[in-house]
């Protein structure tokens, strides 16, 4: 315990549980003590043998303050949460080797300044003075939260009996093209296929990598990495192709978030296997999702190609709605190629054929799609955009959405998480809808449909319509081509448009009611995997 008085200065670690402890003593003064919360199980869980009962660890503590305080009242308890600045900043202190300057900047992350304090709000308005005071932040940093913090925790609660119903999670359809197949390559080969997770096994994927390792006419693999599972099979399946004698090129993005030190894990193993490992492009993070694969054929030399709206790996992809294609179209690739020059130091003047790039042409190509549309609605002909993705923040593309809606656009949005663009405003954006789905699965792809008179430009990849998407990453945007692909993509996106269990409408008051319209009941997730098993039973060769 640690008493809070006008001298007290109190150094909070960061994002860890703290209680204040409001007392008053026999002659009727008030005190105030901090206490920090033991990292310990946040659960604790009892049985009488009838019933099961858990409790918090706070809640433990609670009970027995008036041991730990004895001679005083216990007035209140509330629980607060400091988060200090996670940034790694490393421009501030960059001085050559991007590895060491951000070996020395994570140790100083639990260091960083405050930037919230999470509180109790029912904690008196006179505590929380006292507390900024002996914290020495401001209003500004004070974030009204419940009684209780840290929900994240609840991915570790434990079930007492074993009887609570869970959410059943996708077993992982088997592709119907690719079972029974010796050979990956001789699928891809034929024709693009794609794959949604958590709905399809990943092992399609790990499967690639394994027989790019085993196929003696793989001569290279290029990757990007940006989040790898711990164990990561990907990894495995790249040093057992260094050990039968491929050339690995990989460029590990080494300034993901939070994720820094696992790849600066990643970068030894794979270095240590012989890899010739990538890790840093100055000013930009590597935010793409992308592997190449080069076969030296009898025809002569063929590229097979994986790119995808998630990372590479196998334990996000159970939890992560993604989308993955798989493609041996000559002008996907040879872009590929390009993207894989710049991101290892190669870069040459080049026209991206195929794919969009961020930041070279992304942004500016986007708006000129936007464009075509509003051309389409001007000559009174249907005009329609469709995009997907987790935030829409850029400014520049949320003007151009604006006036597309007054050129009479008909737009629908489903935004995951940040939107700030104001749907439903008469002379602005009154064509303009967005729904947001948060279900059993976190909606993580990013899919982008122009109507383009009914021709239905569908493009699909790894960037949000952010700043720092859009700007300061390099993010890569593949179009969808097949006929079959694209119907399911339609197919798929109409039902979260439909979606009338998990989808909030955002509207012009932000109320972020439910979705409730409809005579049946649409959850476009569940219906999405029984789309696809329906699809997979028939062996029809649609997704």
């Amino acid at each position: 315990l640690i008493a809070i008085t006008s001298n007290t200065r109190p150094t909070l670690d960061n994002r860890k549980l703290y209680l204040v402890v409001q007392t008053q003593t026999s002659e009727g003064n008030e005190e105030l003590y901090l206490m920090k919360v033991p990292s310990v199980s946040r659960f604790h869980y009892f049985s009488d043998g009838l019933k099961h009962y858990v409790f918090y660890t706070e809640d433990l503590i609670r009970e027995g303050l008036e041991e730990l305080l004895p001679e005083r009242e216990i007035m209140g308890c509330y629980s607060i949460s400091l988060s200090r600045d996670a940034g790694l900043y490393l421009e501030d202190e960059y001085s050559g080797d991007m590895l060491e300057a951000i070996k020395r900047s994570l140790g100083k992350r639990n260091t960083g300044l405050p930037v919230r304090l999470l509180f109790d709000a029912n904690m008196p308005y006179s505590v929380q003075q006292t507390l900024l005071k002996a914290l020495t932040l401001s209003e500004e940093d004070l974030s009204e939260g419940s009684r209780y913090h840290h929900f994240h925790d609840f991915m570790s609660f434990e079930d007492p009996t074993g009887e609570l119903e869970e959410f059943e999670r996708s077993q992982g359809i088997t592709h119907p093209t690719f079972a029974g197949n010796e050979s990956m390559f001789h699928v891809i080969g034929q024709q693009d296929e794609m794959l949604h997770f958590p709905f399809h096994s990943y092992n399609h994927v790990i499967d690639l990598l394994e027989d790019a390792a085993e196929d003696p006419m793989v001569s290279t693999i290029r990757i990007t990495l940006y989040r790898v599972a711990k164990g990561s099979q990907i990894v495995k399946a790249l040093e057992k192709a260094l050990n039968n004698g491929k050339k690995v090129v990989v460029f590990i993005e080494v300034k993901a978030r939070f994720d820094e030190l696992s790849n600066i894990e990643q970068i030894a193993i794979l270095k240590a296997a012989g890899a010739d490992v990538h890790y840093d492009v100055p000013g930009l993070k590597v935010h793409s999702k992308m592997c190449l694969i080069t076969r030296n054929e009898p025809a002569g030399k063929k590229r097979y190609a994986y790119l995808s709206t998630g990372n590479f790996n196998e334990k996000t992809a159970k939890v992560y709605t993604d989308i993955g294609l798989f493609t041996a179209d000559r002008a996907i690739t040879s872009d590929m190629k390009r993207v894989f020059q710049k991101l290892t130091g190669n870069e040459v003047e080049y026209k991206f054929k195929s794919l969009l790039v961020a930041p070279d042409h992304m942004p500016d190509k986007l708006c000129e799609l936007i464009d075509k549309e509003i051309e389409f609605a001007k000559r009174g002909e249907r005009a329609y955009l469709n995009f997907k993705m987790n935030s829409l923040e850029d400014q520049q593309l949320i003007d151009k959405l604006y006036e597309a809606s007054q050129a009479g656009v008909k737009i629908d949005l489903i935004v995951r998480g940040i939107c700030c663009l104001k749907p439903g405003f008469l002379g602005l954006s009154e064509n303009i809808e967005v729904v947001s789905i948060i279900g059993q699965y976190l909606e993580h792809s990013r899919i982008y449909v122009f109507h383009q008179g009914g021709k239905n430009l569908i493009y699909v990849g790894s960037a949000d319509l952010m700043k720092r998407n859009l700007r300061h990453r390099i993010e890569v945007l593949f179009p969808i081509s097949d006929v079959r692909l694209k119907r399911c993509l339609l197919a798929l996106l109409n039902l979260q448009l439909n979606d009338n269990v998990n989808s909030r409408i955002i509207d012009e008051e932000q109320l972020n009611a439910f979705k409730t319209s409809g005579c049946h009941l649409i959850n476009s997730q569940e219906q999405t995997f029984q789309y696809l098993v329906k699809k997979a039973q028939k062996a029809e060769l649609v997704c």
